[in-house]
């Protein structure tokens, strides 16, 4: 601010100080006399006669006011008014802006001096006190103003020193010390916060211009006199001070001497000071000079270059620089910190505590203002780095807690700041803090070592400092272990003895602090990429770093160039880890750590002495004692020789050299050994300097001889006889030993001198402040060795590294605090840092250190292994907040980062199934998909089973057991609470917010091993330690379904992945299963095997896993008769949902094996044959089943083969089966099944699975063709008793109702059969949809296999007939005996189709043969011989039809029949199945139709040809066995037949010309001449012109062309013509066996004699009775 009216404020001031002067003195007559008057008045004229201020001098202006104040005659009041002023002309910018720039440095060094020599005539203590604060005031306002700037070194450090004098000065009042304080506060805070843009040795620096704060006065030397004196000075006026005279000839003096060109300001008037008056303290010299006497001693010649004195050093002389004065700069600054470290120092005893405390506060503002501004000074470092840092480490042990509470503050600040240049300093002082906080020691206070504790906490978050920490002492060779050691501190102080305190926060804050540093860099790692990547592993990206850090790099821009890489830092870790233990070693036996060094590769072999040189120089943990043992050993020449040679003794005195050398290892106590080391040691010296003694021998003497010195002089355990040695004593001692000379005695005076004052110190032998100063002085050495290079890196480089060094100790504290403290905020904080843990972790990928965390968070929900009873586990569940935390946490985190989770998971699994025993989970959880429910959906928690329901005994001996089954368990009672409900909700609220359900679906997010880990973990929960299944009580199979619903669900989320998982989760499903039966757990069983059959059916969708997954289904063939009744339905429609989805990924053999076989047992009952897979082994072995276990529930006794049961041995070079032709009758399918009770819902389920198969024909491949077929012909006989089965069970069961209703039990699996109003209503009409399955199959049988060959030309090719058309054909058949006569009746018609269908007409005779021998002959016997069970309305119908069936189909294809060699023995069966039917049952309607049915076969079969003799011959042989067989049951069949034949002639012959007209194409056909009615008579008739009727003709079907397939002993393939036949109804079938012709060609066979027609006959029947027996 300028006054503008400055004039105005001059003139104002100056009548003020006028008129107060005058008051003063009480008299106005001699003002003229008196000088300061005289001068204000001269300046009151000179103001009255100008206009504006700047035309005056302002110089002039002010010079009267500062005259004021010097004068010492003044009064207080009077000297305040003149301090007002010049504060005023400050304030107002007066002097900033009158006084040119160039005078300005002048004028406020002018006005310094003045208020810092202030004199006053003290009148009270009030009035003195406020006249001190003005002066402080003036002061504080020119350091403040602009114009201080301009403010010279000398004047800056002279206003300080002011301000001390007032601030330490006791005698003064505790106001104006206060504000003396508060004034040094700002005035420091200004010029280190200018201190950036001070100039480092701008001008003359503080060394040449001999700046030293202290000449200025010693605050406690100086303020000698009391100011409540001053009176009494003033009154006496006398007793002059002669100090004060002193101070204006010291300032001439410096005028003189020092620099001739300096220009010193008018002093005149200071120079008659009164001896009545002096400031209450005095002025020192401005200056520090060196005595004239030093100066003038060694005058130097001008004209000489260089000096040497006496003792042989060297001068230089140097040109005199002129000195000029400039604005202060680093210079004061300088001098400020000096001697404010000097105030801090508590050794020194002049330094009160006042002193102290000041010290260090003001030093504290100075760092927290300049700290980085002092880093860059680097003429501030040495002070910092000495003094300092030794003040603030001996401050540490100061008992005061104010002083204690500064020096932590400023240590926090200067090491904040400076860490890179005090290395060692701060392991020095961290390790001091530890060992405060670690004292168990009663006199250091709680207080004391809480600060200390804080003091650590803050230091460790700074940004970066534990990753420093960590590369440059726990990576360090020669450091400790700072950041681990620290580390297990703090964890370990967190663990409370009683309470907790806020030590163990503040402990636990400390590990926090790192976690969060940790945290926040890896959070910034996931938010942003690298945009480039260098190949060294610490480079971080700026986008990576937190704000911290890139504020912490606007003041470190540079970080060190030479960071080492992981791999780097781990070497040099195990390299430190050898180190320490042969330094241990050496220090026990020095030979054993050389040896141990070897071996591991740190010392080479053989010995390099140079490198054990090193190795024992270097390392500073080495005992000196061993040190010196082993370097005297006479065998460790060489390695004496190089240690010696390893100190730079160049330039050095002997006792200097010999003090360097002697502090290296503790010299042995033999004199012998002491020459031994001395010999070599000074003959190095003596050769290094320069030979200055005769030889090397006077240098041993020498040394000795100051050996000998230095123990005399500080050993005080040396017994004295005389007084210690004099200089003339020692240089007695050593007179005439430089080769007959004296050594220099000059010399040897000083070697005395330095000896004297300073000991050679050898550690082992001292304690106290001797060891201590040796210490520092070592660690001051190392600093400046390549040692002390500071590594600093960005923060978060090695955070991995770090968080493993501090996760364990961290974890242990953050549980043990969460366990112990019961404050909502302490436990939630420690919940917090659980949560920073677990995202570091899952950052780096530390699956151990996480399953450490989730191992505690869930002890901490204590559902963990809680033996309690459920309800109980809920109530108080709901009570504990902090279990509901943990469970939140613990979720939170498993939702998170479940990824990396890997032995947790089977905590995580015994936690939920604790709440599911609770009935806590949602509902999702607890529900599993079923086949058989209408809703898809069935719940796992099942009701428990009244006490009262079941029968109670109370016997001892069922007490007993009772106690026994429990383990001697207590029984826990429930807890009764008033507000029970509200508890219960709230644990489900806890759990509905902890989202369980979500779990399965995350999990395909998992990586494999963790998915693994998961399913691994799961499984292991059904499993007591030692391996077996945990089950055998209603609670635990409950537990076991539930955690199987479990797997079942992340198995199916995680179906592409399923190949490393399934065969770990078959084999635990076969073992379920296994277990269920054993411990009769058929709940359990069920749900297993619903479980089974929805992961086939889901799995199997993809492709290349399919036949891994439908093996698995094998073990369902394993189930015994009692067990499939349970289960069976599931599996039937696990069957129907598993083809509906995965049919077209079933290929192989194999699998169509396995799915058929399934149906079949499932649905038909077909028992599976044990001696069936016998001879077939898997890789896939299962669980065994002891061979003893009779009722497991399974049919074999061992299912560890169970992967390739029912599979076939198919050829190498095949993919289709293998038959072999065989001639005569073929015996493919021999009907050995044995069938069971089958379940009416699994059967019809299982016949929709067929017929889903079967319509969509794409589904039937030549791989499973020939089983399907099999299938449904067994499930068509099984169909057969089913009426039959109803009925019996329906009479059992009412036999049975009285015993089971006194026998209930409440397992609902206990019931075996389904009760008879359970049978679905679709069941009836299975068995017509079975004749329509196998009628589509065998009229597409053709199709598939040319469809097949077309697309696989390398097939191979099999016989349809046996495979295919005859297996169908009999499973039609079988039904034409069902006891219902609907299903006869379609049967009948279904079987007439297929034996007529177009595709039969390519069978050959032996073909057609098997078709009346396995199909039609069992079909007649079978009705022949039909039991009371049928339905006895229309049987006579059935057997009529199958009777003009068997005909119609011997006249369709007699061609092929009549060139086999059994033709005639096969037409004698047909007559005598005729005979038989015309005689069964006594019907009138079939005696009445088979006679007619074979008078029309006769009449067809007599349009035979004849083309010669042997034809005629062999024809008369057929017709006799004919008419023989003929007239045993219709003997006047013969003549009938022949009337018949005579009548119908002309219309044959009118036919055949109709006939002939259209079948020019067709080979002729020729009547005979002759017809035989009777064995041996022969009746001519005319002939007649060929006729052939044929199928085509017959119903003008186009004719076709298609490729059939068969399989002789050559096989190859035929093109046919297709005759395609439709029969559309039964009143077609007269007129076909009617116009049917086929000539018969079989020979004649002599006639049978009566024995052996009579045997043969009984063979016939023995056959047919086995055939009969195979068909039921």
């Amino acid at each position: 601010m300028y006054a503008a009216n400055g004039l105005y404020v001059v003139q104002g001031e100056l009548s003020t100080l006028i008129s107060s002067l005058k008051r003063d003195y009480n008299s106005y007559q001699d003002e003229e006399r008196y000088s300061p008057c005289k001068r204000l008045f001269k300046l009151r004229d000179a103001v009255n006669q100008v206009e504006d201020l700047m035309s005056l001098n302002f110089d002039h202006v002010m010079e009267p006011f500062l005259d004021v104040i010097r004068c010492e005659e003044i009064t207080g009041p009077v000297t305040s008014l003149a301090l007002i002023s010049i504060y005023k002309f400050i304030n107002y910018g007066l002097i900033k802006k009158c006084v040119p720039e160039s005078k300005l440095l002048s004028t406020v060094e002018n006005i310094a001096d003045a208020i810092t020599h202030t004199r006053f005539l003290g009148t009270e203590k009030t009035s003195d006190a406020i006249v001190l604060m003005k002066t402080l005031q003036v002061l504080y306002c020119l350091m403040m103003s602009p114009e201080g700037e301009y403010l010279p070194n000398e004047s800056v450090c002279e206003i300080m020193m002011s301000c001390f004098r007032f601030c330490f000065e006791v005698r003064l009042s505790e106001f104006v010390r206060s504000y003396a304080e508060h004034c040094l506060k700002d005035i420091i805070q200004l010029l280190f916060s200018r201190l950036v843009t001070l100039s480092k040795e701008q001008g003359n620096s503080s060394e040449r211009l001999g700046l030293n704060m202290k000449n200025y006065g010693d605050p406690l030397s100086n303020c000698n006199d009391n100011v409540e004196d001053t009176r009494n000075i003033v009154s006496n006026d006398e007793s002059p001070l002669p100090a004060m005279d002193t101070m204006p000839n010291t300032i001439s003096q410096c005028d003189v001497n020092d620099l001739a060109e300096r220009t010193v300001p008018d002093v005149e008037n200071e120079k008659h000071i009164s001896d009545n008056s002096e400031l209450p303290t005095e002025e020192l010299p401005l200056l520090n000079i060196e005595n004239e006497t030093d100066l003038t001693k060694n005058a130097v010649d001008e004209n000489k270059k260089e000096y040497i004195n006496g003792q042989g050093v060297r001068f230089t002389t140097q040109i005199t620089i002129p000195y000029t004065k400039v604005p202060y700069n680093s210079g004061c600054v300088l001098e400020l910190i000096k001697f404010l470290v000097d105030a801090c120092d508590p050794h020194d005893q002049q330094n009160s505590e006042v002193m102290i405390g000041v010290g260090l506060n003001l030093l504290v503002i100075a760092f927290e203002v300049g700290a980085y501004a002092i880093k860059c000074h680097i003429n501030m470092h040495s002070i910092i780095k000495d003094q300092l840092c030794r003040n603030i480490l001996s401050l540490l042990s100061y008992e005061k807690m104010p002083i204690f509470s500064s020096s932590l503050r400023l240590a926090f600040l200067v090491f904040e700041s400076m860490r890179q240049h005090l290395k060692f300093q701060l392991e020095y002082y961290m390790t001091n803090l530890i060992n405060i906080v670690v004292n168990e020691n009663s006199k250091i206070p709680y207080g004391k070592k809480e600060m200390a504790l804080k003091c650590l906490v803050q230091l460790w978050k700074i940004p970066g400092l534990v990753t420093e920490l960590y590369l440059n002492y726990d990576c360090g060779l020669y450091c400790s272990d700072l950041y681990d050691d620290i580390t297990k501190l703090l964890s370990k102080n967190v663990f409370p003895f009683n309470d907790i305190y806020s030590t163990h926060l503040l402990s636990m804050d400390a590990l926090l602090a790192v976690v969060d540093s940790i945290e926040r860099h890896c959070h910034n790692r996931t938010q942003f990429t690298q945009k480039s990547e260098n190949s060294s592993s610490h480079d971080v990206s700026e986008e990576q770093k937190s704000d911290s850090e890139n504020h912490l790099e606007r003041w470190h821009p540079d970080f060190s160039i030479n960071i080492p890489s992981h791999e780097e830092l781990m070497a040099i870790k195990r390299k430190k880890k050898l180190l320490t233990s042969g330094t241990e070693k050496f220090n026990t036996k020095p030979k054993k750590g050389i040896e141990f060094l070897q071996e591991h590769g740190l010392l080479s072999s053989p010995l390099n002495p140079v490198e054990i040189a090193t190795f024992l120089k270097e390392n500073p943990l080495l005992d000196k004692k061993m040190i010196g043992e082993y370097i005297s050993n006479r065998n460790n020449i060489d390695v004496l020789n190089s240690f010696i040679s390893s100190f730079d003794l160049n330039g050095t005195r002997i006792d200097e050299a010999l003090r360097m050398y002697l502090e290296a290892f503790r010299l042995p106590g033999e004199s012998p050994l002491i020459s031994f080391v001395l010999e070599p040691f000074t003959e190095y010296w003596h050769t290094c300097n320069g030979n200055p003694f005769a030889n090397a021998e006077c240098a041993f003497l020498l040394a000795y001889a100051i050996i000998m010195l230095n123990v005399d002089q500080h050993n005080q355990n040396v017994r004295r006889i005389d007084q210690p040695m004099t200089p003339d004593a020692f240089k007695r001692n050593l007179k005439k030993l430089n080769g007959g000379e004296d050594f220099d005695q000059a010399m040897l005076e000083e070697i005395y001198k330095d000896i004297k004052a300073k000991e050679i110190v050898m550690p082992a032998e001292h304690s106290g402040a001797v060891l201590e100063n040796y210490l520092w002085k070592v660690l001051l050495r190392r600093a400046s060795s390549k040692d002390g290079s500071y590594i600093q890196a960005p923060s978060g480089v090695f955070d991995h590294e770090l968080f493993s060094i501090c996760w364990g100790p961290t974890l242990a504290a953050l549980s043990f605090i969460f366990d112990k403290s019961n404050h909502q905020t302490v436990y939630t904080r420690t919940i917090f840092g659980l949560r920073k843990c677990a995202f570091i972790c899952a950052h780096y990928g530390m699956c151990a250190e996480f399953d450490s965390l989730i191992i505690s968070l869930c002890k901490f929900t204590n559902l963990q292994n809680n033996l309690d009873c459920p309800e109980n586990v809920t109530i108080l569940f709901g009570s504990n907040p902090k279990a509901r935390l943990a469970t939140r946490t613990l979720f939170s985190l498993t939702h998170m980062y479940g990824d990396i989770i890997r032995e947790g998971w089977s905590s995580i699994f015994d936690i939920i199934l604790q709440l599911y025993k609770c009935n806590l989970l949602p509902t999702i959880l607890v529900e599993s998909e079923d086949f058989l429910e209408l809703s898809g959906k069935i719940s796992l928690i099942r009701e428990t089973v009244p006490l009262g329901s079941q029968k109670v005994e109370s016997s001892l001996f069922s007490s007993l057991y009772s106690y026994i089954a429990s383990g001697g368990e207590t029984i826990n009672h429930k807890i009764q609470t008033s507000n029970e409900a509200e508890l219960i909700v709230t644990s489900k609220d806890c759990i509905s917010e902890s989202r369980l359900e979500s779990l399965i679906t995350e999990s395909k997010f998992f990586t494999i091993e963790s998915l693994e880990a998961l399913v691994k973990a799961l499984i292991g929960t059904f499993y007591k330690p030692d391996d077996v299944l945990a089950l055998g009580s209603r609670e635990n199979e409950n537990a076991a379904c539930f955690l199987l619903e479990m797997l079942l669900k992340i198995v199916l989320q995680n179906r592409d992945r399923v190949n490393t998982l399934w065969e770990a989760v078959k084999q635990h499903l076969y073992n379920l299963i296994t277990g269920a039966i054993e411990h009769n757990h058929m709940f359990l069983l069920e749900r297993t095997v619903v479980g089974l059959m929805r992961l086939a059916s889901r799995l199997m969708r993809r492709e290349e896993i399919s036949s891994m997954v439908l093996q698995s289904l094998n073990v369902l063939l394993l189930l015994n008769a009692n067990t499939l009744q349970i289960v069976g339905r599931q599996i039937a429609f696990g069957m129907y949902e598993l083809l509906k989805m995965c049919a077209a990924n079933i290929h192989t053999r194999e699998d169509w094996t396995l799915i058929f076989s399934i149906l079949e047992y499932v649905g038909a009952g077909i028992a599976v044959s044990k001696t069936y897979n016998i001879n077939h082994q898997s890789d896939n072995e299962v669980l065994s089943v002891s061979d003893s276990n009779d009722d497991s529930g399974l049919d074999v006794k061992s299912v560890n083969n169970v992967s390739t049961l029912l599979s076939l041995s198919p050829d190498s070079k095949s993919g289709l089966l293998k038959v072999e032709t065989n001639e005569g009758i073929l015996e493919i399918w021999p009907e050995c099944s044995t069938f069971i009770h089958h379940d009416a819902f699994s059967f019809v389920k299982c016949c929709e699975c067929l017929a889903f198969l079967v319509r969509n024909i794409a589904h039937i491949t030549p791989y499973n063709f020939t089983k399907c077929v099999s299938v449904i012909k067994n499930f068509a006989r099984a169909s057969l008793q089913s009426n039959k089965n109803v009925r019996q069970k329906s009479s059992e069961r009412l036999k049975t109702n009285s015993k089971s209703n006194k026998n209930k039990t409440s397992n609902p699996y206990d019931a075996d059969d389904s009760d008879i109003e359970d049978i679905p209503s679709s069941y009836s009409q299975v068995s017509i949809q079975l004749l329509d399955l196998m009628h589509t199959l065998h009229t597409s049988t053709a199709d598939i296999y040319r469809w097949w060959v077309e697309e696989n030309p390398d097939t191979e090719l099999i016989s349809l007939w046996n495979h295919g058309w005859c297996p169908l054909l009999q499973g039609i058949a079988s039904l034409c005996c069902d006891c219902r006569r609907d299903v006869r009746m379609s049967a009948v018609t279904y079987l007439q189709r297929a034996l007529l269908m177009h595709d039969l007409a390519t069978l050959n005779g032996d073909e057609w043969e098997a078709c009346f021998r396995k199909v039609l002959f069992p079909l007649m016997n079978k009705l022949l011989n039909c039991g009371k069970d049928i339905d006895p309305s229309g049987l006579d119908e059935t057997k009529m039809r199958s009777t003009t069936l068997l005909s119609k189909v011997f006249l369709h294809h007699l061609t092929q029949l009549q060139s086999l060699p059994t033709f005639v023995d096969l037409w004698i069966t047909v007559l005598e199945l005729m005979h038989k039917f015309m005689i069964s049952d006594n019907s009138d309607t079939l005696s009445e139709a088979i006679p007619e049915t074979l008078k029309n076969m006769l009449l067809v079969m007599l349009n035979g040809k004849t083309n010669s003799k042997e034809d005629l011959h062999s024809k008369q042989a057929f017709w006799d066995a004919t008419w023989n067989k003929v007239n045993t049951f219709l003997p006047h069949m013969s003549d009938e037949l022949l009337h018949h034949h005579n009548n119908r002639q002309v219309t044959e012959q009118d036919l055949d010309i109709q006939l002939s007209e259209t079948s020019s194409d067709l080979p002729d056909v020729t009547l005979p001449s002759s017809v035989p009615f009777s064995p041996g008579v022969v009746t001519p008739i005319e002939p007649q012109n060929p006729l052939e009727v044929t199928h085509g003709i017959l119903n003008q079907t186009p004719i076709l062309t298609n490729s059939i397939l068969y399989q002789n002993n050559i096989l190859n393939t035929q093109h046919f013509a297709n005759h395609s036949q439709c029969v559309e109804d039964d009143q077609n079938d007269e007129l076909i066996a009617v116009i049917t012709t086929v000539p018969i060609l079989q020979p004649y066979q002599p006639p049978i004699k009566s024995e052996e027609l009579e045997n043969n006959n009984d063979n016939k029947r023995d056959c047919e009775v086995n055939q009969q027996h195979l068909n039921n």
